[in-house]
């Protein structure tokens, strides 16, 4: 576990509650996220899971259609917290989860992926703009590496079944 995350407060099972996690009814919820962390992150340049500085180079987290688009609805992530986040997430390392809610982006839009994705991808980058229309979009410049993850396990190859 990277030292940040480490350092994150825990809910009542002891898992850390990651940064962009709101309460709700009085509980950390893992399965949306707080809007105004989102501006946070990219006016700051933070974390999206552990809520500190980012460094020189940063990483993304997305399906197949966020990498061929390069655009992502989640923030900025330290590489080491990105690679974390996709072995341990439910969402993205079980593949029999289904639970995830976009209330938090308002309607779909291509950037994100409408059924969870069957690989995962972490996009190393060192920098990024945000646009900001109808929802939050976060476009890495200059992508220097791409990790492929599926089931919490990477992947020597692209090989997701995803258009």
């Amino acid at each position: 576990m990277p030292i940040y995350i480490a350092r994150l407060p825990r809910d009542e099972r002891g898992f850390p509650i990651p940064f962009f996690a709101p309460t709700i009814d009085g509980k950390k919820s893992f399965a949306v996220s707080d809007s105004s962390k989102r501006l946070k992150c990219a006016k700051h340049r933070l974390c999206w899971i552990c809520g500190q500085r980012l460094s020189l180079l940063i990483a993304f987290v997305g399906g197949p259609r966020c990498v061929e688009i390069q655009a992502f609805s989640d923030g900025p992530m330290h590489v080491d917290c990105a690679i974390y986040a996709v072995k341990v997430c439910p969402w993205m390392a079980l593949p029999e989860y289904k639970k995830r809610m976009f209330e938090h982006l308002g309607d779909p839009d291509s950037v994100i992926e409408p059924k969870k994705p069957d690989m995962n991808a972490v996009c190393i980058t060192n920098g990024f703009k945000v646009t900001t229309g109808k929802n939050w979009v976060f476009i890495p410049f200059t992508i220097l590496d791409i990790q492929w993850w599926k089931d919490g396990v990477r992947q020597e190859k692209f090989t997701s079944k995803d258009p």
